[in-house]
Order: structure tokens, then C-alpha cells, then sequence
């Protein structure tokens, strides 16, 4: 029998395997029940490490699998997997859990139409109670980005795995799929308060910094420069022309 400090590690093993075989038919109580028991192991995360691999493959597998499926995937599905997922990486570390996703090309376009999707993920809902559950889906934004980090470290030309840039020729900026990343990070994530901004700077670090990327990061630091530039202008209204002074607001600023 193994030895395990993980009190929970055989129960944890069923919940995984029985979400890795039911998917959507999973009860909802396994998910939330593996999450809460991840989240005890705050305070000695390393205890979790024997095991991670053993859970974390099978819970990512079910993410590839429906990020494979386009427009059918199962957004209520995604979204309990990846809280799971991101309990994971909150108490054991994202830079050791994302170690266990797949590392495959051919999942990079598919991650990220699954990332645009999760924006209107409540769309998919078919219950107020899963309305409620996906919420803003931040959970399902966080785990794919943090997947995507690893996924743009392909060592080989991005536009080879791309299936739109077989017409945009040496002139392009970079592939679609990377300019798709790009528009993402600065018209959302950068932006969020949370996580997922931490993520998508970590994803563009790693994404820019690529030997086949320097147009897209020239791009990238003209946006970033113009919007520090916007940040910092000061911020003022112009005199009233009766001549009297106007309030200034200072609340909430």
C-alpha cells in the first residue's frame, strides 16, 4: 500500500476518477467536495505532491476534451473542472500544476476559443442554480490562461499551428491565434483585479518574449506605452465660463 500523508488521498481518487468517467453526469457535490479538500492542504502543499499528477491529468483531460468540441462544449462542465483545477494551483502553485496539463500544439486554438467563450458562459446555462454556478467564470479564465503559458512555449513557429494564417503571407504582425491572445490580455485581462490578470502577464511574458514574436511585441509595448501615457495625463475639466469654481470630486478616486 502506498504511503501517503494525504488523509483523504483514496477518496480524492474516486472523485477525480469518477469526474474523469461521468464528465457532465458527475454530481456536482464531487467537485465542490474535491475542492474543499484540496483547499485544507493550505498551510503544507507539498504533502499534495505524490499525488498531483494522478489528479490533476484526468481533471485537464476533461477540459481538452471539451475544448475539442468547438461550439458544443459544456460550459457548466468546464467551469466546475477549472475551480478544482484552480484549487489546485492556489494551494500547491501554478508554476508545479500546470506541469501536468497537455503540452500539445494542436490544443492552442482550441484553448483559446474556449477562453472567448467563457465570457458568456451563463449563456449556456439551463437552471438558475447553473446561472449562479458559472457566475463570471473567472475560475475557467484563470486555468486557461495559466494552460495557455505553457502551451505558447512550442518550440517551433507559432503560424505553423495556426489554421488561419496560411493567407497572411511574412507581412503579418503575427498568426491570428496571436494576435487573438494579444486583444484579449489588453482589452480584458490586464485590466481584472485579480488573478487573471497575474496569469495573463505571466502568458504575455512568455508568449513576447518567444524568438518568432518581435512585431507582435513591438505592438504590444507601442499599446503599453500609449496606455501609461493615458493613465498618468492629468485629469482636469475646463473653467466654467460664469467664472464661478467647480467641486472637486475626491470620492472614489
Amino acid at each position: 500500500r502506498e504511503v501517503t500523508f494525504v488523509a483523504e488521498k483514496d477518496e480524492v481518487d474516486a472523485l477525480v476518477a469518477s469526474i474523469a468517467e461521468l464528465e457532465r453526469n458527475a454530481a456536482p457535490l464531487a467537485f465542490k467536495k474535491l475542492t474543499q479538500i484540496v483547499l485544507r492542504y493550505q498551510e503544507l502543499p507539498q504533502l499534495l505532491d505524490p499525488h498531483l499528477e494522478g489528479w490533476i491529468t484526468p481533471l485537464a483531460g476533461v477540459l481538452r476534451a471539451e475544448a475539442h468540441k468547438g461550439d458544443d462544449a459544456d460550459m457548466v462542465l468546464v467551469q466546475r473542472t477549472a475551480k478544482a483545477l484552480n484549487a489546485l494551483a492556489t494551494v500547491r502553485g501554478a508554476k508545479t500544476v500546470v506541469k501536468f496539463f497537455p503540452h500539445e500544439a494542436r490544443d492552442l486554438e482550441a484553448v483559446v476559443a474556449l477562453l472567448v467563450r467563457s465570457h458568456d458562459a451563463q449563456v449556456c446555462a439551463t437552471t438558475l442554480e447553473e446561472k449562479d454556478e458559472l457566475g463570471t467564470a473567472w475560475e475557467t479564465r484563470a486555468v486557461l490562461i495559466l494552460w495557455l503559458s505553457i502551451l505558447v512555449l512550442i518550440p517551433f513557429d507559432l503560424v505553423t499551428v495556426d489554421s488561419l494564417a496560411r493567407d497572411d503571407g511574412d507581412d503579418a504582425e503575427a498568426p491570428p491565434v496571436v494576435m487573438r491572445i494579444l486583444r484579449l490580455c489588453q482589452d480584458r485581462y490586464l485590466s481584472d483585479p485579480g488573478i487573471v490578470r497575474d496569469r495573463a502577464a505571466t502568458l504575455l511574458a512568455r508568449l513576447l518574449t518567444r524568438p518568432d514574436m518581435p512585431r507582435a511585441l513591438a505592438r504590444f509595448l507601442d499599446w503599453a506605452t500609449e496606455a501609461l501615457a493615458n493613465a498618468n495625463a492629468p485629469r482636469g475639466a475646463p473653467a466654467p465660463d460664469d467664472g464661478t469654481e467647480t467641486e472637486t470630486e475626491t470620492e472614489n478616486e
